[in-house]
């Protein structure tokens, strides 16, 4: 494949990248809209966090079909830059319940979040790794996805920090949950926007001798050809486990206020956790001693060491936030690799099977990060309703808080090891050893 050496547009692909993320915090946060303003139980609404990823299930592979066959005057992956508009404006609505019957409330968040999750953050997220592919030198892009995911972290820290507080101000007003809603998606899309007219895609020939191209592949021999290739379920397996670490980062909202006795405090742990997110800059440095997977192993083992340190000095927001800070530079390594590895497993199957999927490849990240996200939903409501959480009460019993705890501390510290033991099985070496 002939690229050009130098690789421009790594800001517009920050703010793009932000963009996304910034969303995935939004939606992590539903849980507690839903439970604490709408009046929906933590179980009802786990659920239905669950079978909407199941459906995501589905519409992840077509996604990766569509970016598969997808060619225009503006590249095979950037038209898709454009979709997270309509995603921004589901997602307003996700949290805009109308006061109407719990069935009423149920469908209502059912097509909304499906609408901005399962079809619009399929197909932006699905082109992602595609994007990255097509728009960098292989030689800059784990600096290109570094500053990213270090702008991305900052984006998230702020959003993190303003959160507590928008929803203390707004939260008990008229359409209040709109406003909070409406005050990140207006800058988030217009970042989105500005990937799509900064960021151009590479020129150069992506047809290899030898090569066939996938236009010419149907949706059947796609996915054959996919399950051709074990790392790519491997890797993606594990980067599921991030995935649901993300999906119960709500949970901190209730442990700042049932716990600690003051949901503002959680602006402050996040605020120091920035030191964590900085060590994204030291990603490509780490990369090249340590090798992808070992990099993905190291983010695991800080997420479930420090993790469940936090049970140490449960009570104390200064160790709460040194934890913090190093499970969020193990998120951030985590994290930072996903589009790397997903471009190596793309690379492998290329030279294995002598075709070219790219969307989806793409699409496993895709799939893995909503059923990550959807699980780790489900699992925080139904550990809440375990403990009898009650967020229309302003005190919880000690069943309550126990299970606060649980999903605060041990569950991600769970996640953690898994992602550890399932990253050995990925091999690294033959992985890249073929795609030469």
């Amino acid at each position: 494949m002939k690229e050009k050496k130098k690789t421009k547009g790594v800001l517009p692909f920050s703010l793009g990248s932000a963009a996304n993320t910034v969303s995935y915090v939004m939606v992590s946060n539903l849980t507690y809209c839903l439970t604490n303003s709408a009046g929906m139980t933590a179980a009802v609404v786990g659920m239905i966090f669950l079978i909407s990823r199941l459906f995501d299930g589905v519409t992840d592979i077509i996604a990766g079909f569509i970016i598969d066959h997808t060619n225009t005057k503006w590249g095979k992956a950037r038209p898709f830059d454009l979709v997270a508009i309509p995603m921004w404006i589901f997602i307003i609505f996700s949290f805009s319940v109308p006061n109407i019957s719990n069935i009423g409330k149920i469908v209502w968040v059912f097509l909304t979040y499906n609408l901005s999750q399962s079809v619009c953050y399929t197909l932006v997220m699905g082109a992602n790794a595609v994007r990255v592919k097509r728009s960098f030198a292989e030689e800059d892009r784990v600096s290109a996805i570094s500053v990213a995911s270090f702008i991305s972290m900052i984006f998230s820290l702020v959003v993190a920090t303003l959160f507590p507080i928008l929803v203390q101000i707004f939260q008990f007003q008229s359409h209040g949950w709109t406003i909070i809603a409406s005050v990140i998606a207006v800058p988030a899309i217009i970042a989105s926007l500005l990937q799509f007219f900064f960021l151009k895609e590479l020129d150069g020939d992506y047809e290899e001798e030898n090569v066939q191209a996938a236009d010419n592949v149907n949706f059947v021999e796609g996915i054959k050809l996919l399950f051709k290739n074990p790392y790519v379920f491997v890797s993606g397996l594990a980067f599921m486990m991030i995935s649901i670490n993300n999906g119960t980062t709500s949970v901190s909202n209730n442990y700042c206020q049932y716990v600690l006795g003051n949901i503002s405090l959680g602006s402050v742990i996040s605020l120091l956790s920035i030191v964590g997110m900085a060590c994204v800059l030291v990603m490509p440095l780490l990369t090249n001693k340590l090798g992808t997977k070992r990099m993905v192993m190291l983010g695991f083992a800080l997420i479930a060491v420090f993790q469940l340190a936090k049970l140490v000095r449960p009570y104390s927001v200064i160790w709460l936030a040194i934890c913090s800070i190093f499970a969020s530079a193990g998120a951030v390594f985590v994290s930072g690799m996903k589009n790397i590895i997903n471009i190596e497993c793309m690379n492998y199957g290329k030279k294995k099977t002598g075709v070219e999927i790219e969307g989806l490849y793409s699409s496993v990240n895709c799939f893995v990060d909503k059923i990550g996200l959807g699980l780790g939903s489900f699992l925080l409501g139904i550990i809440l309703q375990l403990g009898h959480y009650d967020g229309t009460q302003l005190t919880q019993t000690a069943s309550a808080i126990f299970s606060i705890k649980f999903a605060y501390a041990v569950l991600p510290a769970i996640c953690g090891l898994i992602g550890f033991v399932v990253m050995h099985f990925y091999n690294e070496k033959k992985v890249k050893v073929a795609a030469e």
